[in-house]
C-alpha cells in the first residue's frame, strides 16, 4: 500500500509492525507522523533518485530505519536512549543511490536556509547514511548531532 508517490508502508515500518497493521493506513498513521512521510517524499522528489529507507520486504537487510520498537535499544550493542525519534515515528534513516550521505546532508542544510525542508528538526552527522527527523526545535536551524 502506497503512503506517498514513491513509498509503501513497509519502507517505514519493520516486519513485526507490518504484520500487525498490514495495509491499514489508519493504523499506520498511529505509528508514523504524516509529516515524516511528506518529508521522505519531498527529499525523494528533490534528489530524483532511488531512495532506500527499509527494504526488508524486497529481501534487503534494512528493517529498522523508520519506526523502531521500544525494545530496540535493549541490545548491548545499541545506544541506550530511553526514547528516540524513531520510536515516536518521527525519524528515518536512508540512503540515496549514487549520492554520498555527506553531500545529501550538506544540501539539505543549504536548502533549509533557503526555505525548503522546513520540517527537518535534526540530522545525524558522521554516519554513512542520512538520519533526518522532524523533532520539535525551539531554535532556528537544524540540529546536527553526532552518534
Amino acid at each position: 500500500m502506497n503512503v506517498s508517490k514513491n513509498f509503501v508502508i513497509q519502507e517505514y515500518v519493520p516486519p513485526e509492525l507490518y504484520e500487525y497493521i498490514g495495509d491499514d493506513l489508519n493504523k499506520f498513521y498511529r505509528y508514523i507522523d504524516p509529516r515524516l512521510v511528506e518529508l521522505g517524499q519531498e527529499i525523494r522528489d528533490h534528489f530524483n533518485k532511488s531512495m532506500t529507507i527499509n527494504n526488508w520486504s524486497r529481501n534487503g537487510k534494512f528493517q529498522y530505519r523508520g519506526w523502531r520498537p521500544f525494545d530496540y535499544y535493549k541490545s548491548p550493542t545499541r545506544n541506550k536512549l530511553k526514547v528516540s525519534q524513531h520510536q515516536m515515528g518521527r525519524a528515518i534513516d536512508f540512503t540515496i543511490k549514487g549520492i554520498d550521505s555527506d553531500i545529501i546532508r550538506a544540501e539539505l542544510l543549504l536548502l533549509f536556509e533557503k526555505g525548503k525542508f522546513q520540517n527537518i528538526g535534526a540530522l545525524e552527522d558522521d554516519v554513512s547514511w542520512v538520519h533526518a527527523d522532524i523533532r520539535y526545535r525551539p531554535f532556528d536551524g537544524i540540529l546536527v548531532f553526532k552518534p
